[in-house]
């Protein structure tokens, strides 16, 4: 991980270290900060100021993309699960119903096909959560460099919302697994 210093020592004497900034803010954002700076009329007082702001800059993204990616995966995952539900009351209500009857081929297809579409979801669960998760990270460590403690002393169970969440998207792959293969 490339570690940026600042060219000025602090009054302290020791330099402020940034990590993983040149990965995360590019050029071209740090150049169109720095801007935006000069447009808008405000000078940083010292080196130390600029890192500063572009830290809170970072922190302050990299807290709306894990919110942004949080509530991605439970936009998906209500929408699919609806949808689980709603299938899966259609047909079952038409298990004995004589006139309304399903034909078993589509009952099968849909079948097949809401497993996989429980099995993507999963996938992208754990997609978005590992992203989630990085971002927070990011957080956590500019907290730890500027002392702030909004995620770092956060504490709960860890794993327990995705075990929930797991849970949930097993069942409804079990209830079609149960459709397909035995109420053909």
């Amino acid at each position: 991980m490339p570690i940026i210093r600042s060219s000025k020592p602090l009054s302290n004497g020791t330099t402020f270290l940034v990590a993983s900034l040149d990965r995360t803010l590019d050029s071209c954002r740090v150049k169109e900060y720095i801007r935006n700076l000069i447009l808008f009329g405000v000078v940083m007082r010292n080196e130390r100021d600029r890192i500063i702001e572009l830290l809170l800059a970072e922190y302050k993204a990299a807290q709306d993309s894990a919110q942004h990616h949080d509530n991605l995966l439970w936009y998906v995952s209500s929408i699919v699960w609806g949808g689980n539900l709603i299938l899966l009351g259609s047909f079952l209500k038409n298990i004995g119903n004589a006139t309304g009857a399903l034909s078993r081929s589509f009952i099968f297809y849909v079948g097949i096909f809401c497993i996989l579409l429980n099995l993507c979801l999963w996938g992208c669960a754990c997609l978005f959560r590992n992203i989630r998760n990085q971002k927070y990270d990011q957080c956590k460590f500019i907290e730890s460099k500027l002392g702030f403690r909004q995620h770092s002393d956060l504490r709960c169970v860890p794993g327990l919302m995705w075990f929930i969440y797991s849970f949930v998207t097993i069942m409804f792959m079990a209830l079609w697994f149960l459709v397909v293969f035995f109420l053909r």
